[in-house]
């Protein structure tokens, strides 16, 4: 099975570039609590769909949002940045 990891140089990028600065701001986008999100940033963890899909909802451009929506129903309530 693969693992997925994060790479954290354009992963901090992106979210800087969306006005997330704080590990706090990035974690709360994605949906997951910060010690998860602290945890894929040292690389420490293999990333669930929660969190990938999570990170695309909030660093992704409309298109990439409107895809997720389109091709997945996620049960339960993600915070998404806008």
């Amino acid at each position: 099975m693969a693992r997925v990891k994060l790479r954290r140089d354009r992963f901090v990028e992106s979210a800087q570039g969306r006005g997330l600065t704080s590990q706090q701001a990035q974690a709360d986008a994605i949906g997951v609590g910060k010690s998860t999100h602290s945890r894929a940033l040292a690389g420490h963890i293999t990333l669930s769909g929660e969190y990938v899909v999570g990170t695309l909802k909030a660093l992704g451009d409309k298109q990439i949002r409107n895809m997720l929506d389109e091709l997945f129903e996620i049960d339960g309530e993600m915070q998404v940045a806008s």
